[in-house]
């Protein structure tokens, strides 16, 4: 259940900046990067990213990508903080996923229209929770 209460207290960390009015674009940019950062393990999903290329690069090269993910992850999903129209993020259980991590259902739940199926893979690292995949309607975030 900490698994769970950890995604419920994550989503709505995001809601809130999402839906204050009186926050300016960049000011949004900024909270989302900071919940990145408090809350994903970017290293672990940028090198499950880079896939067998990992091996390849320079301790430089990998500081290098790192921090050019950790961009582009904030770059790409902050242009689409305007598409945020009230929904709500409802968990609904979870389950182990193989020895470290737990899959945390949840659905998006619009005004109208279909529920979306959203499941975090969070892993429990140093005695706190990070995501480590997001899965919407069964396509993995880390995967694409």
């Amino acid at each position: 259940k900490a698994a769970e209460a950890f995604v419920d207290r994550l989503a709505q960390d995001g809601i809130g900046f999402l839906s204050n009015p009186t926050m300016s674009d960049e000011a949004r940019k900024g909270e989302f990067r900071k919940l990145l950062n408090r809350n994903f393990d970017l290293n672990t999903i940028g090198r499950f990213t880079l896939g067998k290329h990992w091996k390849s690069l320079t301790d430089a090269q990998r500081k290098e990508y790192q921090s050019s993910f950790r961009n582009m992850i904030v770059d790409v999903y902050s242009r689409r903080f305007s598409e945020y129209q009230g929904q709500k993020l409802e968990v609904r259980g979870s389950r182990p996923e193989g020895k470290a991590d737990v899959l945390v259902k949840s659905v998006l739940v619009p005004k109208s229209g279909p529920e979306v199926a959203v499941d975090w893979r969070v892993r429990n690292s140093g005695g706190q929770y990070k995501v480590v995949d997001v899965i919407v309607e069964g396509v993995s975030m880390a995967v694409t």
